[in-house]
């Protein structure tokens, strides 16, 4: 199966040059760091997947599957990636497979 992305009917990459652009941008930063929100833009990010997960999937998918940010270091941030992306009645099946663990139950190197 070949997978493409649909044609975007603006500049993606001109978006920074916008009129009004960086004055949002900093704004939302400000409102989300006021909000406790250390890193805006995984925070963007895990947002955009937690959509991405509750919504319908194009193909067949298991029912315990969602989309999350990868964090390399495989540490507590992923763990927090995957609580932030998986909708309840999902990370409750994971939870329950093992797959999904408290970071209290953890052992070193976390």
């Amino acid at each position: 199966m070949e997978y493409r992305l649909p044609e975007v009917p603006f500049d993606l990459h001109g978006l920074r040059d916008s009129p009004g652009y960086a004055d949002a941008e900093v704004a939302v930063v400000d409102t989300l760091e006021r909000q406790g929100v250390l890193d805006p833009a995984t925070w963007v990010l895990n947002m955009v997947a937690r959509r991405l997960s509750e919504a319908p999937p194009l193909a067949p998918v298991t029912d315990d599957f969602i989309t999350f940010v990868l964090e390399h270091n495989f540490g507590e941030l992923l763990l927090e990636n995957l609580r932030t992306a998986a909708p309840p009645h999902v990370a409750e099946k994971l939870r329950l497979k093992g797959l999904l663990p408290d970071l209290e139950t953890l052992e070193a190197p976390f």
